[in-house]
Formats: C-alpha cells, sequence, structure tokens
C-alpha cells in the first residue's frame, strides 16, 4: 500500500465567534461506510447547532478543513489511502489550540489503536460502529470540550451564568429525590 502523506502546512484560519450570532458546529465524518455515514449525518442533523458532511477519502480532509474549517472531526483510524495516525499527527497544532476536536473511530477491539489515537491529541474514541444517539452526545461533549457549545457558552468562550445556575439549580433537585425514584 502505498502511504500518501498530508501537506505540513496547517489550513485554515482559527474560527472567530460573535457572541451576538449564533453559529453552528461544523462536523466531518471521514468514514469508508457509506450506510454508516447517512444515518449518523441524519442524527446529527437533528440538532440545529450542527451542520455535517462526510467524505470516505481521508486525503480529502485537509482540502475540506482549508475551505470549510469544521470544528469536530470523526474520524475512522483505518481509513483506505491514509492511516488515522497521520491525519491526527497533520493537525496536532489545530488540537492543541482547541480549534478542532477529533474523535477516533476504531476497531471495537483494536485497545491499541484507541490507545494510539489518544496519544496522538484525540479528545475521544469510540467504536466504528457507533450508533447515531451515541454520535450526538459525543459530537456535544466535543462542542463543550471546545467551548463553543451554544448551550452552555454564549459563542464568545465566555460561561453563561444562567446556563450555570439552571445546572445548578437541576442537580440540586435531583441530590433531593430518594434513590428508589431515580433507578
Amino acid at each position: 500500500m502505498n502511504e500518501v502523506k498530508m501537506p505540513h502546512k496547517l489550513h485554515g484560519p482559527k474560527a472567530n465567534y460573535n457572541k451576538n450570532t449564533k453559529q453552528r458546529l461544523k462536523i466531518l465524518l471521514a468514514n469508508n461506510l457509506p450506510t454508516q455515514a447517512s444515518a449518523f449525518e441524519e442524527a446529527l442533523n437533528v440538532n440545529p447547532n450542527y451542520v455535517v458532511r462526510t467524505t470516505s477519502d481521508a486525503r480529502e480532509i485537509d482540502r475540506l478543513f482549508a475551505k470549510w474549517h469544521f470544528d469536530i472531526l470523526f474520524l475512522d483510524m483505518n481509513m483506505a489511502h491514509l492511516p488515522g495516525s497521520i491525519v491526527l499527527a497533520h493537525f496536532a497544532t489545530a488540537i492543541k489550540a482547541k480549534d478542532l476536536a477529533v474523535i477516533a473511530m476504531c476497531e471495537p477491539d483494536d485497545f491499541a489503536m484507541v490507545e494510539r489515537a489518544l496519544v496522538l491529541g484525540a479528545l475521544d474514541a469510540c467504536s466504528i460502529n457507533i450508533l447515531p444517539a451515541e454520535a450526538l452526545g459525543r459530537a456535544h461533549a466535543a462542542a463543550r470540550w471546545l467551548r463553543k457549545d451554544s448551550y452552555l457558552y454564549d459563542g464568545a468562550g465566555n460561561e453563561n451564568k444562567n446556563v450555570d445556575d439552571k445546572i445548578n439549580t437541576n442537580v440540586d433537585v435531583i441530590k433531593t429525590m430518594p434513590f428508589s425514584m431515580l433507578g
């Protein structure tokens, strides 16, 4: 197999988030499985805060980042033509700057690949057979990590105290419930 290397230059400006406008987070699914991509896209597009695109060619990821500047990448670590480890290494600067969150998708029993992905900067790892509802939860967690979550932050990276108050109130209510009601 001939290995294709990505260009060494990282493209795309850091996104500017205006606190007066609600911007949708951009999610890219890089995956070889078209049926999974369709279900994934459908599940995430239910949330009005996300816009989703897919690619089945890992060599396209850099071009898409330069043109579209996605915020979250669900990355199949075993894509044809370009291993996920090279993609992660290529985007190390964006990951460290919290300009990009990567969720590595690995075979369910490939613990070595999961460990490699996390060491190379992936925020999270999941099964390549991720369920659409789980993908939605992981995307939301990645948005929180990026501090671009419109539910918890005002769009400029500042914590929204009103949301924090609501969360604290809900936690306090749950703490007062007997365990028999929680399970």
